[in-house]
């Protein structure tokens, strides 16, 4: 018994990536496909929420004395300032390709939908007129309702499809 050579353990850890064993080294590579597969559905999850429109209204405030400043001392006078209305919707009626592929679900095809139904049966005056574009059914119009209005056709329509 005495006279016998030593037994030399092998490690575990030899001969894996990183000096990780093979059970190691598949239980990270799963965890990290765990961990893509879980980034990338949140990705896609952000991009089918539309992000809600900003505000249309912008009002200034004053300060308890009725006086704003601005910067070292310089009294600024908010009363005399108007709020500014901003109608940050999309004209459907006089938008070009790339305005439209703008809105949330809009892509090229649609876009050119959109504007060869404008031209062909004239200018869309409701969401429900909308519709008659393929592609766009109640959904995909009741998501771009915040998003959109129809104005009337006129000739800057014509001359931004030109820009594109």
């Amino acid at each position: 018994m005495g006279d016998s050579a030593p037994v030399q353990k092998r490690s575990s850890r030899a001969g894996g990536a990183f000096g990780f064993s093979p059970l190691e080294t598949r239980g990270l590579l799963a965890l990290a496909a765990t961990v893509a597969v879980i980034a990338g559905v949140q990705s896609w999850a952000d991009r089918a929420q539309p992000v809600a429109p900003p505000a249309t209204v912008v009002e200034l405030t004053t300060a308890p004395s009725g006086e704003s400043r601005l910067g070292n001392d310089s009294p600024i006078d908010v009363s005399a300032t108007a709020e500014i209305e901003y109608d940050h919707r999309t004209d459907v009626n006089n938008a070009n390709r790339n305005q439209l592929m703008r809105l949330p679900g809009i892509g090229e095809v649609l876009a050119d939908r959109i504007i060869a139904s404008r031209e062909k049966d004239g200018p869309f005056r409701s969401l429900r007129d909308l519709q008659r574009v393929f592609g766009i059914g109640p959904k995909k119009a009741a998501m771009l309702g915040g998003w959109v209005r129809f104005g009337e056709i006129g000739p800057e329509a014509v001359a931004g499809e030109a820009d594109e």
